[in-house]
């Protein structure tokens, strides 16, 4: 073979693979990207807490949020942005609040808005809780708005907007749904909607 055929034939090699690359780089991002789900099942007893457990004076409501990618989820977040609540037997909101985005906490944090999340690992978010000696619903947002305190929640079901997203995966949305009978222990995970 002439050394003119070899020199068209890494040529040709050279084009491709520069042409080919940036397609197979990005495929390569794609299928090992971090996946990001909301979960909030029913009675899980993750989701459902009360605490401490032998005297038990407050009830939470948590979600949990998992990455089923292959990769770490770097700086999740998890935010609501409309809180709706409608009476037991109704279908019409009573009451609807979207006048602020409403970032929620991590489990067993203080301060702790953004964190890492391994392949396969999950985490819990606190959403609300009741305490036993007022039985009101209390918010857990990191910063509560006074105007979302300024009214008494009641029995009925709950619905919030949630997105959570990271810094190297897609975001994603839809609704945590539960309910609330007005008693302590009357909190109940119903699911997430995702929309």
């Amino acid at each position: 073979m002439a050394s003119a055929d070899w020199l068209a034939i890494l040529g040709t090699g050279g084009v491709l693979g520069f042409i080919l690359r940036p397609a197979i780089e990005r495929l390569f991002s794609w299928f090992f990207r971090p996946q990001l789900v909301i979960e909030f099942p029913g009675a899980e007893p993750g989701c459902e807490v009360q605490s401490p457990a032998q005297n038990p004076t407050v009830k939470y409501l948590r979600l949990r949020i998992r990455n089923r990618g292959r990769t770490t989820a770097q700086k999740v977040s998890i935010y609501g942005t409309v809180l709706r609540q409608v009476e037991p037997g109704k279908s019409v909101p009573i009451f609807e609040f979207r006048e602020e985005v409403l970032d929620l906490l991590p489990a067993l944090t203080e301060k702790e808005l953004e964190f890492r999340l391994a392949p396969g690992a999950y985490r819990y978010v606190v959403l609300c809780h009741t305490l036993k000696v007022d039985t009101c619903l209390h918010w857990d947002f990191v910063q509560k708005p006074s105007r979302l305190y300024e009214r008494r929640f009641g029995p009925g079901r709950y619905r919030l907007h949630v997105f959570a997203s990271s810094e190297n995966s897609a975001a994603m949305a839809g609704d945590i749904i539960f309910d609330w009978d007005g008693t302590f222990l009357g909190l109940r995970a119903i699911g997430f909607a995702r929309s």
